[in-house]
């Protein structure tokens, strides 16, 4: 997976981006390539590894919640064979039954790295990360917004309310 959020050649989509590289690989060293798309690294890396060897899946953000439900506890970053097991023991195999866990339990067990499987496990992004993507994807900046409460209700309206529970 590659971090395209710098876009330097100046093509408008990741995915055709991808498809490029991918072209690229194929013709210089007739080898093939996958890729995986999405709006943060964890769904792009997740996404790179799941139509192998020569595929490309892209995981669009109305579509990450149901991706992520069905992703195996093992695919998820941070979690080997011990923590695996330490999730199989809460009963937790995959994204959705990741999800159904409250913060306070994934922290009890997991510490720092429990907040994080939280917010993989609902698609959220650091806030740095979700405001680049949501100015790069939807911003009109011929808008301009004289309040935060303004633009935060603007999220709102693009973004998975889960980002802002």
């Amino acid at each position: 997976y590659l971090d395209v959020t710098d876009n330097k050649p100046g093509i408008e989509l990741a995915v055709d981006i991808a498809r490029d590289i991918k072209r690229r690989i194929k013709e210089q060293t007739r080898l093939t390539a996958s890729a995986g798309v999405s709006y943060c690294k964890f769904l792009a890396k997740v996404a790179s590894d799941y139509r192998k060897p020569d595929g490309l899946c892209t995981v669009h953000p109305d579509r990450a919640l149901d991706f992520i439900a069905g992703l195996k506890i093992e695919q998820f970053w941070g979690v080997g064979e011990k923590t695996a097991a330490r999730m199989h023991a809460l009963g937790i195999h995959t994204g959705a039954d990741l999800r159904q866990k409250p913060l306070s339990l994934l922290t009890a067990h997991f510490g720092k790295m429990g907040s994080v499987f939280y917010n993989f496990a609902r698609g959220i992004i650091s806030l740095i990360g979700f405001i680049r993507y949501i100015f790069r994807n939807f911003c009109d900046f011929s808008v301009r917004y004289q309040h935060v409460a303004d633009f935060i209700q603007f999220l709102r309206g693009v973004y998975h309310p889960s980002v802002f529970n």
